[in-house]
């Protein structure tokens, strides 16, 4: 709409122009004009040292009133916005800023007419050509720069055509009229009911915004109704050929080798063992199951992009954006993306994400950015000395050259992951060392190194505690060997082989079960007081509402029913005691337990090292970064 009014008034601004130069000496300038409906001026600009055209008041306040903000505030004008100016001449030249009329107190020259330009497309143009790439699609083949989508050159609207044009246009189209009877107006109501009857270039339509609308909503059923599948073959409530054919050939190629009959059943299901690294929760896909039995997994995403990955028919993982040569034998997987390496450091995970923020608080430093220098200055890749460029096509063939060998693609998990645990460690402390570089300095509580290597430590184990309880369910050679992969981490730390001794020890894998899941429980239930331990060194004396500590333990010695009306405390069992994040409530219970006959006990929501944390992301990154204290939590004491 600002480009049909744009070029509807260019006559308007051309005549002001003309109004303003006319007997004027062509050497003189303008040296100031305002414009009253932006309350803006215009200065010359003046001769510069290599500037072939030196534009004066006059030159840009045309090329302002051209501009679609100038435009669409005339436009919402509730009258007519008449402003003077006074050429250089000392005539008189009015100029309504809605209608684009001029007024001149001295005749003016018709000024010459100007040939009738094609309306230039092409910025347009690329942005389609863009869309289609990203969706898989054939660019259009477009008929040159005025092609406006329809196969045909656009010549612009109608208002900015002289009459003779108008009538030279209908004859061309073979519109029938009297053109010795015909208003002006009516003319130009003619050509534009000609040029909105034009056909337009029907293209195939793109169902990812649906598709992701659909997910969200499967997904929410599917968890709470405990199903994990639900079926889409019949199209009733997602039409999944229409969806299928709208990513282009090449998506229609990867998914079904471009023949939607080797579909022979079409489903939205919850995946057995892996997990959404955002929710937490079972990672939710859409799978179109082969008449030879081979899996197509496709993960869908709100801004577009869209993931394939292949199973076999006993769900083990066989390719990834890579169609495998039949349904037992994995593909080879494909040189890992710039977004892939970022992913590998946690970019798409809440984790990632928190711990980023976490060490480099304060700070707008991008994940891709963080990535780069942490490469730069440990120089992973020996003689392989990248620096930042502006150039984003240089930054990410550094990435992809310095990290490549140093990410996996997991397909246990449908993530990329770090290969190397001491690169993930190196990672959290280059985090953790630019804190004052990358985050400019701003104050926060400290995350020392080596909190950071523990919760590797620890989070490694985790992962395997939950990956053994999973492998439990499937064949027992799997699980044999997730119960081998969790032994060998457990032993990296001490404490935690202490508290998983039974696993470690157990004479068969069904005895290890039993003792991981009992491990890996998770739930609420009561526990004596006396038996959780803080996590911080020093407290505040008030809560956050600003009530004292001092006053809940005077209300707990008269009433100790009061402590069940509290929130359970959030606790972890970590190298056997329970610590809690809640350092506050248990300095007032364990203070008003003192003084109680009866032995105090309290409501506790007990957590793992693989727990989620309020759907939030990770509790042991939590715990983590509130594990301060010096004496095992035995006590903590207040701040100064």
């Amino acid at each position: 709409w600002l480009q049909l009014c744009c070029l509807a008034s260019m006559i308007g601004r051309d005549k002001l122009y003309h109004a303003m130069r006319h007997g004027v000496p062509e050497l003189r300038r303008y040296y100031k004009l305002p414009c009253d409906v932006c309350g803006r001026v215009m200065v010359d600009l003046g001769r510069g040292a290599g500037i072939k055209f030196c534009p004066d008041a006059l030159d840009t306040l045309v090329e302002h009133l051209r501009g679609p903000k100038h435009i669409k505030k005339a436009q919402h004008l509730d009258g007519d916005q008449v402003q003077v100016f006074e050429s250089l001449s000392g005539e008189k030249v009015s100029y309504n800023h809605k209608t684009t009329e001029v007024f001149a107190s001295a005749e003016l020259e018709e000024p010459p007419r100007v040939q009738r330009q094609l309306v230039d497309w092409s910025s347009w143009h690329r942005v389609v050509d863009d869309r289609a790439r990203s969706d898989g699609q054939q660019p259009p083949d477009w008929k040159g720069p005025a092609d406006c989508g329809d196969g045909r050159l656009d010549v612009g609207p109608p208002e900015a055509w002289p009459l003779a044009d108008l009538r030279e246009f209908l004859d061309e189209s073979g519109v029938q009229y009297n053109a010795a009877g015909t208003r002006d107006q009516d003319l130009v109501d003619l050509v534009k009911s000609v040029l909105t009857k034009r056909p337009v270039r029907s293209q195939p339509s793109s169902l990812k915004r649906k598709a992701h609308e659909v997910k969200k909503h499967l997904w929410e059923e599917l968890l709470k109704t405990g199903r994990v599948q639900v079926d889409l073959t019949d199209g009733a409530m997602f039409d999944w050929r229409a969806y299928v054919l709208g990513l282009g050939d090449e998506g229609r190629q990867l998914i079904c080798l471009g023949q939607l009959d080797r579909i022979r059943w079409f489903c939205g299901e919850l995946h057995q063992k892996v997990q959404c690294p955002w929710t937490c929760r079972p990672a939710f896909h859409f799978v179109a199951y082969e008449h030879d039995g081979l899996r197509v997994l496709i993960s869908q995403s709100g801004c577009g992009h869209y993931t394939v990955l292949f199973e076999s028919p006993d769900r083990r993982f066989l390719g990834l954006q890579s169609r495998p040569p039949d349904c037992q034998n994995p593909s080879r997987l494909q040189v890992p993306r710039p977004r892939d390496i970022c992913e590998a450091f946690g970019s798409r995970s809440l984790e990632g994400r928190q711990l980023k923020i976490l060490l480099l608080r304060g700070t707008d430093t991008s994940f891709r950015d963080s990535v780069l220098a942490f490469l730069r200055e440990r120089e992973v890749v020996h003689g392989a000395h990248g620096r930042m460029s502006g150039n984003e096509a240089v930054n990410d063939e550094y990435l992809v050259h310095a990290a490549g060998h140093l990410v996996q693609f997991s397909g246990d998990h449908f993530s990329w992951r770090l290969n190397d645990d001491k690169i993930d460690s190196a990672w959290r402390e280059f985090l953790h060392e630019h804190d004052g570089q990358l985050a400019g300095n701003v104050p926060r509580n400290r995350f020392p190194p080596t909190r950071v290597d523990a919760y590797v430590v620890h989070k490694r184990i985790g992962e395997a505690m939950r990956f053994f309880e999973s492998s439990l369910l499937d064949e027992q050679h799997k699980a044999e060997r997730a119960w081998r992969a969790l032994v060998e981490v457990v032993r990296r730390c001490d404490q935690c082989a202490r508290d998983l001794q039974d696993v470690i020890d157990a004479c068969s894998l069904h005895e290890a079960g039993k003792s991981i899941q009992w491990h890996m429980w998770e739930g609420e239930c009561n526990m004596n007081v006396g038996n959780i331990y803080d996590t911080h060194d020093r407290i505040s004396r008030n809560f956050r509402n600003g009530g004292l500590l001092s006053d809940n333990v005077e209300a707990i010695v008269r009433d100790p029913d009061r402590v069940w009306k509290w929130r359970p405390l959030q606790v972890l069992r970590f190298h056997g005691r329970y610590h809690s994040i809640n350092n506050r409530r248990v300095k007032c219970f364990r203070d008003a337990s003192e003084n109680v006959e009866i032995g105090l006990r309290c409501r506790v929501y007990v957590h793992n090292m693989a727990s989620s944390w309020n759907q939030r992301g990770d509790f042991l990154l939590k715990f983590f970064d509130a594990l301060s204290t010096t004496n095992r939590g035995e006590f903590v004491d207040f701040h100064f």
